[in-house]
This record gives C-alpha cells, sequence and structure tokens, in this order.
C-alpha cells in the first residue's frame, strides 16, 4: 500500500503524529497491557520510546501506526449464499 505524503504545516513542517500511551492502545486493541507490548518488542506494532523517571521507558503509539496495523490485519471473507 503506498504511504501518502502528509500535509505540511504552514511552516512547511510535517505535522507531529498524535500519541497514545501503551495502555490506550492495548485498549482500542482489546488486548492486555503486557500483549500491547509484546506486539511492539517483537516488532509488530511502532512505538515511540520517551525516557521516564528510574531509568525506564515511556512507551507511545502513533494513532497512525495504530490504524495501519488494524488495517493491514483486517480480513474480509466473501460468504456464498447457498
Amino acid at each position: 500500500m503506498p504511504r501518502v505524503a502528509a500535509s505540511l504545516t504552514p511552516e512547511g513542517r510535517r505535522p507531529l503524529p498524535q500519541l497514545i500511551t501503551l495502555h490506550e492502545a492495548a485498549e482500542r486493541l482489546s488486548l492486555s497491557y503486557w500483549g500491547a507490548r509484546a506486539l511492539v518488542l517483537r516488532g509488530f506494532l511502532p512505538a515511540v520510546r520517551l525516557p521516564a523517571k528510574r531509568g525506564h521507558q515511556r512507551i507511545l503509539i502513533a494513532v497512525e501506526d495504530l490504524q495501519r496495523f488494524i488495517d493491514e490485519r483486517r480480513e474480509i471473507r466473501n460468504v456464498k449464499a447457498g
């Protein structure tokens, strides 16, 4: 699927993506936090990692990436009437 170029801001920059927490992404996918985290760690779902307190990382997901992840896995089955 070809990527469509993002529209630019008046300053000529790409707009920043809307980010949600890994907990929010997990909820939208009907998964546990740990299930969503596994998707990130296995490279199936892109993530933004930011430093957090005590040496931990905060994992955020771009809404656009989450939607792409869902769209790429959507199944449409043809059911024959009979």
